[in-house]
């Protein structure tokens, strides 16, 4: 078979007998095609043709052809996401499908958080319309409030956490030590806090002759970093520390900076176990544990994620701190919830997690503990009863 000849064949193509042919066989009036459909006719138009000297090209269909409802946030979602509303003309009647913003009450949990965090819940989206009176109301998600000023405050994702985090380090300049640092004395600050005005539960099981003892969970991620700085921290402060780091038994694989973090805490004298130590030095010694400080997991590593033998020693370590009496304090989301959905893991059919009695935000809120208290985690209409401080 020889080659293909283009343009012996394109020579057989009559473009003009084609489009002759069309014409021919087309029998719709001009008024009638989708154009005329779209403009009205005026005079000095050619019959809707053209435009009028006194039209734009891109002026909208006259509000006499609209119909009387005229509301864009009918006319899509993304309109009604925004509150998007107007008022129609022609019969007068009107037409708001903008969601109304409604404040909830504060809870008895809000009230006693004033000094430290708010959060507002939007009420669910306003199905009916509201009376032509009112005035169009603006819609925000839920979010927390900084009590004092009553600003709000943004939240963000781990992955945006993590970005930001980067940019920090890349353009100005904070390396990755001075983060933990600055993290560490944060978290202790609030954790010597509570061992300052926490529950008289607390300081009445210990003598008072004797420092406060505080138990750390540190896991192989930026939260068990920071954790184990905090109780460098505390110890420097006078507390009795307590370090339980999850996959001790194979210390040379975990991060660089959790090795850095425990061979200085063991420096200033700090005690670092693993699960089994810790329980047999708590049971042999009797001393009360008055603080739990939270950094078993954190934000990028999820239960799933780790070894069968870690997963059985995450485990046992969550149900100890849900016995315990001492005050859990979370970073960033307590150990169990999702941090982007705040979703309780589960486990042979039942809830995980640790209930915590704060939550110390690194930086900002993440996602995840925003979307938990949506649902009523942490609060005291979710039943918890110590609600989270914030």
């Amino acid at each position: 078979m020889g080659d293909f000849d283009f343009e012996a064949s394109l020579s057989k193509f009559d473009k003009r007998t084609v489009f002759e042919g069309i014409r021919a066989d087309d029998v719709t009036a001009d008024e009638d095609r989708l154009v005329g459909h779209n403009r009205i006719p005026k005079a000095g138009t050619m019959g809707g043709r053209n435009l009028h000297p006194t039209e734009n090209v891109l002026d909208n269909i006259a509000r006499t052809q609209a119909p009387s409802w005229n509301s864009e946030a009918g006319d899509s979602e993304d309109a009604e996401n925004m509150g998007v509303s107007q008022r129609g003309s022609g019969s007068g009647r009107t037409s708001r499908r903008a969601e109304s913003r409604l404040r909830m009450p504060l809870s008895k949990k809000e009230a006693s958080l004033h000094s430290q965090s708010r959060q507002s819940i939007s009420a669910p989206r306003a199905k009916s319309r509201a009376p032509p009176s009112s005035p169009p109301q603006a819609t925000t998600k839920s979010s927390f409030y900084l009590v004092p000023a009553d600003r709000q405050v943004e939240v963000a994702s781990a992955l945006q956490m993590l970005n930001l985090e980067n940019i920090a380090n890349s353009e100005l300049g904070l390396t990755e030590d001075m983060m933990t640092e600055n993290a560490g004395r944060g978290i202790a600050e609030v954790a010597l806090s509570t061992l300052n005005l926490g529950g008289a539960r607390h300081r009445t099981q210990r003598k008072a002759n004797t420092l406060p003892y505080v138990v750390i969970y540190a896991g192989n991620s930026k939260s068990g970093i920071r954790a184990i700085a905090a109780g460098r921290h505390l110890r420097n402060h006078g507390a009795t520390v307590a370090v339980c780091v999850l996959g001790l038994e194979r210390e040379p694989e975990l991060l660089e900076g959790v090795r850095r973090q425990l061979k200085v805490f063991r420096s200033f004298g700090g005690k670092v176990f693993t699960k089994i130590e810790l329980m047999d030095y708590l049971k042999s010694t009797g001393v009360p544990v008055e603080l739990i400080i939270d950094g078993l997991l954190g934000l990028t590593i999820s239960f799933e994620e780790l070894r069968t033998g870690d997963q059985a020693t995450a485990y046992e370590l969550i149900e100890w701190a849900n016995r315990s009496k001492a005050a859990v304090l979370a970073l960033d989301i307590p150990t169990g919830l999702d941090p982007g959905t705040g979703l309780p893991m589960q486990i042979d059919g039942r809830e995980l997690w640790i209930r915590a009695s704060l939550v110390v935000s690194l930086g900002v809120p993440k996602t995840g503990l925003l979307e938990a208290m949506r649902v009523g985690l942490g609060t005291s209409e979710g039943g918890e009863e110590e609600p989270w401080r914030l």
